[in-house]
C-alpha cells in the first residue's frame, strides 16, 4: 500500500502543482519552537528535545494510526497516510523558482533571478561577497540539496517505516537547517544520520543515469567516509556523472548559456534518477519485499 500511496501523492502533486511542504516547514519549524517555549528543560539538551519535539508527534503518529487500522476497510490509514506525506513529500515552489531564476540569470539580471530564490526561502551564503561564477554555483549546490530532502530522502523513509519515517525525516532536517538559539547543535547529528544512506543511494544512481565511471571515481571516497555529508557526496557524485559541471567553481563571470545547461542539465539527472528509484520501488513492492 505504501508505493501506491506514494503514486498517488506524488502524481496529485505535479498533476495539480499543488505541494504543501512549504507550509509544513513553517508549521514545523513553530512547532519546534512551541515545544522549545512550553519545556525550557529541552534547551540545550539534546535528548530530551529529540523525545519531546522529534518523536513525540512521530509516537503520537503512531498511536492514531494503530486506532485507525482496518477502520473502514483501511480507508481511513490510507487517508492519513496520503495527508502525511502530501505534507512531507514534495517541493512544489521550487520548480517556478529555478525557471524564474533561469530567465533573469539568461538577461543578465542577477539580482533579481537572487530576489526570485529568496522569495522561495531559498537563501545563498553571503551572495553579495561572491563573483557570479560562486553565486550559481551556489544555485546548483542548493538545488540538488533541496531536491534530495524533500524528495529522496522522504521517500527512503516512507517507504522503510511508513508515515512515521516520512515525519521524523523531515522534522528532523528542519531542526537541523532552521536556526534557534535554544536548539542543541547536537540534534543536527540526528538529520546527519537520516541523510546517510539515501544521499548515498542516490549517489549511486546517478552512477546509474549518468556518467558512471566519472560518478564512481569522483565519489568514491565520500561515500565510504562515514563523516561525509550528503551534500558533499551528492555534490561529487553529480560532478562525476555529469560531463558540463563542476566540482569546484573558480571566482569569475557569468556565462548564461553554460549556467543555463548546467542547472537543466542536474535537473535532468536528478528526474531519471528519481524515475529509477520509483521502478526499483515498484519492483520491490510486486515481489512482495516491501508494503
Amino acid at each position: 500500500m505504501k508505493f501506491l500511496v506514494l503514486l498517488l501523492t506524488y502524481v496529485v502533486q505535479r498533476k495539480f502543482e499543488m505541494s504543501l511542504s512549504r507550509l509544513h516547514d513553517h508549521w514545523a519549524d513553530q512547532f519546534l519552537v512551541f515545544f522549545e517555549g512550553l519545556f525550557p528543560v529541552i534547551r540545550h539538551h539534546t535528548t530530551l528535545y529529540l523525545l519531546i519535539a522529534i518523536f513525540l508527534p512521530a509516537l503520537l503518529l503512531f498511536i492514531i494510526l494503530s486506532l485507525l487500522e482496518n477502520q473502514v476497510f483501511g480507508l481511513a490509514t490510507l487517508v492519513v497516510n496520503f495527508l502525511v506525506l502530501f505534507m512531507c513529500l514534495g517541493c512544489g515552489y521550487l520548480k517556478p523558482a529555478v525557471e524564474g531564476y533561469l530567465k533573469h540569470w539568461q538577461n543578465g539580471d542577477a539580482s533579481e533571478a537572487l530576489n526570485v530564490l529568496q522569495d522561495a526561502d531559498i537563501h545563498l551564503d553571503n551572495p553579495e561577497n561572491l563573483s557570479a561564477a560562486e553565486v550559481h554555483y551556489q544555485v546548483l549546490c542548493r538545488f540538488m540539496s533541496q531536491t534530495f530532502h524533500r524528495y529522496f530522502m522522504v521517500i527512503f523513509w516512507f517507504m522503510l517505516a511508513g508515515p512515521v519515517g516520512a515525519l521524523v525525516a523531515r522534522l528532523a532536517h528542519v531542526s537541523a537547517v532552521q536556526p534557534s538559539v535554544y536548539r542543541p547543535q547536537h540534534v543536527k547529528n540526528l538529520g546527519h544520520l537520516l541523510e546517510w544512506i539515501p544521499a548515498r543511494l542516490l549517489t549511486f544512481t546517478f552512477a546509474l543515469v549518468g556518467n558512471f565511471t566519472g560518478a564512481t571515481r569522483q565519489s568514491l571516497s565520500s561515500l565510504i567516509d562515514p563523516y561525509a555529508g550528503a551534500d558533499e557526496v551528492l555534490q561529487r557524485g553529480a560532478a562525476g556523472g555529469l560531463d558540463n559541471l563542476p566540482l569546484e567553481v573558480i571566482a569569475g563571470p557569468a556565462q548564461p548559456a553554460k549556467d543555463a545547461a548546467q542547472l537543466v542539465s542536474l535537473r535532468e539527472l536528478m528526474n531519471r534518477a528519481l524515475v529509477v528509484w520509483l521502478a526499483v520501488l515498484a519492483m520491490l513492492t510486486i515481489s512482495g519485499w516491501m508494503g
